[in-house]
């Protein structure tokens, strides 16, 4: 099939950015958790969590 297009290199990838968090922890993202003082710590205060990111991808060669 890819002869007959005239394809001589064909490679497909995928990548995953920071997609999957696995943890116990009840708030949106461990990560994100800023403060100031120490009776804070480990709050999240409500912030955004961390963006995901999906890239997928064909190269080809003719």
């Amino acid at each position: 099939m890819l002869r007959k297009v005239s394809i001589s290199n064909m490679r497909v990838y995928v990548s995953f950015d920071d997609f999957i968090t696995i943890t116990k922890y009840p708030g949106l993202d461990p990560e994100t958790a800023t403060t100031t003082s120490a009776q804070q710590l480990g709050i999240d205060l409500g912030t955004y969590p961390t963006s995901k990111k999906a890239v997928f991808g064909v190269n080809v060669t003719f």
